[in-house]
């Protein structure tokens, strides 16, 4: 029972800054697009996207394993692995995109 109430509470964070680094990558989006062009804003706000994105699939993974660890079922420590996977592919994928977004 302890570990979905961790599971919980990591993805209540996880999410709550995955959205908060959306939102302030939309402000540095504009900002930069405002004063330095349309390409600027784009990698700015691309790049919080991407690893904002990131994080809230984490946060989104981690409910689905406290969900498990809630019923107790016989497959949630691999469920619990699997969202450590899903988060590691996330941010490998968050990291490629602002790789590519630099090469604009």
């Amino acid at each position: 029972m302890i570990a979905a109430t961790v599971n919980r509470w990591i993805s209540y964070a996880l999410l709550g800054i995955g959205v908060a680094l959306i939102a302030f990558g939309a402000y540095l989006g504009l900002f930069a697009w405002a004063n330095d062009g349309l390409i600027a804003g784009v990698r700015l706000f691309g790049t919080c996207a991407a690893f904002g994105g990131g994080l809230a699939i984490a946060g989104l993974a981690f409910r689905f394993a406290a969900a498990a660890h809630a019923k107790g079922g016989p497959r949630r420590w691999w469920i619990q692995l699997l969202v450590v996977v899903i988060g590691y592919v996330a941010f490998g994928l968050a990291a490629w995109s602002s790789s590519f977004l630099d090469r604009i």
